[in-house]
């Protein structure tokens, strides 16, 4: 084999894995493009759950962002945002059920059940999608990733928020408030915000 053969080839072998994994095509891009369907619905205050779909031959992995938003389709319900994002295999199947982790997006609503059918749009707020992509935001207490997305989302008083952690079943209390609180300062520091500059905080 001649030299020039020789290296052709081994460019080729060398080009071959990264021609097999293209990068994950994005929930709403695909669904936008007609390459996907879905349906998700809501599960309570931390929950979506849906089933997700291909309608192309190709298999495809698909990518769920952090802060990804649901919005219930009657209204009158929270919304909803995942956190730490989710990967979602199409590749030897066309259909996947999948559950979401979430906070809720609109504080004081209630919670939207198996019959609200939620639509998932990009993420509105470039904030918000950077606190849920924090590296290990999947390992810090809920409530304080929940807090934290209230501040950035609806932007509450520091009364409001405390009545609703005060009722955390099982754990609520004045402390507890009190140390969500200050585990969300945390979240949005390491995200680049300044408690300070939201009413929780002053």
């Amino acid at each position: 084999m001649s030299t020039r053969m020789f290296l052709l080839v081994s460019v080729t072998l060398l080009l071959l894995p990264a021609l097999g994994h293209a990068a994950p095509l994005n929930l709403i891009a695909g669904l936008n493009s007609g390459q996907l369907w879905a349906e998700f619905r809501g599960a309570g205050d931390r929950a979506v759950t849906g089933t997700i779909g291909r309608t192309v031959d190709t298999p495809l992995e698909v990518s769920i962002p952090a802060g990804t938003q649901f919005w219930a389709q009657a209204g009158g319900r929270q919304g909803q945002a995942n956190f730490g994002g989710l990967p979602v295999d199409l590749t030897h199947s066309t259909v996947a059920q999948v559950t979401l982790h979430t906070c809720c997006t609109n504080i004081g609503l209630p919670e939207a059940t198996p019959d609200d059918i939620m639509i998932p749009v990009a993420c509105p707020d470039a904030r918000l999608a950077r606190l849920l992509s924090l590296p290990g935001i999947n390992n810090q207490p809920h409530m304080a990733v929940q807090t934290a997305v209230w501040v950035v989302a609806n932007d509450p008083r520091s009364a409001e928020v405390r009545r609703v952690l005060r009722k955390e079943p099982g754990v609520g209390s004045s402390a507890f408030a009190a140390e969500m609180m200050s585990a969300a300062a945390g979240l949005l520091q390491a995200a680049g915000l300044d408690p300070a500059s939201f009413r929780l905080y002053r």
